[in-house]
């Protein structure tokens, strides 16, 4: 759901922009758009005043951010992927999964479930 978003809001542009990786870990061919988002994410992480980096693994690569750590600040840890599910059967998709669209304010893409 848009839930804060508004549809004139840059951050829904940004998240309708990562939903278009066909970031398939599980399809080889799939390999250099998974790199892709994984500098996409860096990139945006980046601009939010995280330090990151993408680090090579022998798979995929992983996408680690943090930040400066201040004395009495409490430590948060998040863990996600970036990489989605095979889109098979694709027959059954009403309309092209890796290709957003909104109705009555829920997001409709492989990837953006939540």
């Amino acid at each position: 759901m848009l839930g804060c978003y508004r549809m004139s809001d840059p951050r829904l542009a940004e998240y309708l922009e990562f939903l278009r990786f066909p970031s398939i870990s599980t399809d080889p061919q799939r390999k250099d758009d998974v790199a892709a988002c994984a500098g996409w994410l860096e990139q945006k992480l980046t601009g939010m005043g995280l330090e990151t980096r993408v680090v090579p693994t022998a798979g995929h690569p992983i996408v680690l951010a943090k930040n400066i750590h201040k004395p009495g600040r409490r430590t948060v840890m998040i863990y996600g992927h970036y990489d989605v599910q095979p889109v098979d059967p694709v027959d059954l998709w009403t309309s092209p999964p890796f290709e957003p669209r909104i109705e009555k304010e829920i997001v409709f893409a492989r990837g953006g479930g939540g």
